[in-house]
């Protein structure tokens, strides 16, 4: 044995039935998602096309799993496979699998050292290039976008579209707040600039495990990413937490209007936000209104996040509307404000905000 203990592929086939048959007071909330067809994705936290995988077939029968379900699911990588010829292949026959491919940078020397261990940017460019011949939607991830040594201007979203791609998705650097010094240092001396320095001249905000730029610093980034992905005929979607509702719609992969992928979860604060009355209101009817599982949800949250009072989403969500200072609340979206009114208090986007979100 090389110490390596892959997944056990079975547990995924036998969620997809047992989520369907079994009886409705015993489905965890998990197999009700399920149950409702709302997608999977791949990639959050890992590397789903690594080579190994060429070896213990987790990814590729997983794949085939979901196909042979006809259950919708998101790809995101920057993995070598990608251009092997049969995981495009099985990438393809699955109708409701959306592609999703992340770069650092399109630039193939700071990627080398950005991302050494994956596919030069130009190799990932060609790699789409034959998913999108193969009929396979994809779209395109700039996470992390490496501003500042980064900008709009080099990120070419005109060949990106040249050559098929339908979307992107740009998020900006975040640094845990328990990175290795001596890996923040090289990542510094790679990118030219002490980049914690930089977030801190620049207002840094600690969001919860990681330093971030503040919304204000990020807004016009953001903004004209969008701009120029119109002008080129893709449409946009914002990764950074805060500003998500800048993108053209609450889901930031793309994939909503995706034949098989309609079922995406919108019991939450961002479709609330999203659905605000024309004069800014957030109202917190349109999360209840929308489907929510039942059963707790404790054992998913970390111990930070869990509240003794609270364990169904709809108990958690309300939980967090009654208390906008706690973290992820309404009030970490740019542009939200708690106002006080004569009928209490309530959550209003400012008029700026609904300008940049064309709702003005």
């Amino acid at each position: 044995m090389d110490g390596i203990r892959p997944a056990d592929i079975h547990d995924i086939q036998n969620r997809l039935v047992f989520a369907t048959k079994a009886r409705p007071g015993r489905k965890s909330v998990v197999n009700q998602l399920i149950e409702m067809g709302c997608p999977i994705h791949f990639g959050s936290l890992s590397e789903p096309l690594q080579l190994i995988d060429k070896k213990y077939r987790v990814t590729f029968r997983a794949i085939e799993i979901f196909r042979d379900h006809d259950y919708p699911i998101v790809i995101s990588t920057k993995g070598p496979l990608l251009g092997d010829a049969e995981y495009l292949g099985l990438l393809a026959s699955h109708k409701k699998c959306a592609l999703q491919v992340s770069f650092s940078t399109l630039d193939d020397d700071l990627g080398s050292k950005i991302e050494p261990c994956a596919p030069l940017p130009s190799e990932r460019i060609k790699m789409i290039a034959q998913a999108v011949s193969r009929g396979i939607w994809t779209s395109v991830r700039f996470q992390p976008f490496l501003f500042p040594v980064q900008n709009v201007d080099d990120y070419n979203l005109a060949l990106l579209a040249e050559i098929g791609v339908k979307h992107i998705i740009v998020e900006h650097l975040r640094i845990p707040t328990n990175f290795d010094r001596k890996a923040l240092s090289n990542l510094s001396t790679v990118l030219g600039i002490d980049i914690l320095d930089y977030y801190r001249r620049h207002g840094m905000q600690i969001n919860r495990v990681n330093y971030e730029l503040p919304s204000a610093a990020k807004l016009r980034n953001i903004v004209e990413f969008r701009n120029r992905a119109h002008e080129v005929g893709l449409t946009f979607g914002c990764g950074d937490n805060d500003l998500h509702h800048l993108s053209d719609d609450e889901c930031c992969c793309g994939v909503k209007t995706l034949g098989g992928f309609e079922k995406i979860y919108r019991g939450s604060f961002l479709t609330a936000l999203m659905s605000c009355d024309s004069d800014g209101r957030i109202n917190f009817e349109t999360v209840k209104e929308a489907w929510q599982p039942d059963g707790s949800i404790r054992e998913y949250l970390n111990s930070d996040c869990r509240d003794p009072d609270c364990a169904r989403p709809i108990e958690y969500l309300r939980h967090k509307w009654n208390n906008p200072r706690l973290s992820n609340s309404l009030t970490s979206f740019y542009g939200v404000e708690y106002k006080r009114e004569e009928s209490g208090y309530s959550y209003r986007l400012t008029r700026e905000c609904l300008k940049l979100m064309g709702r003005v």
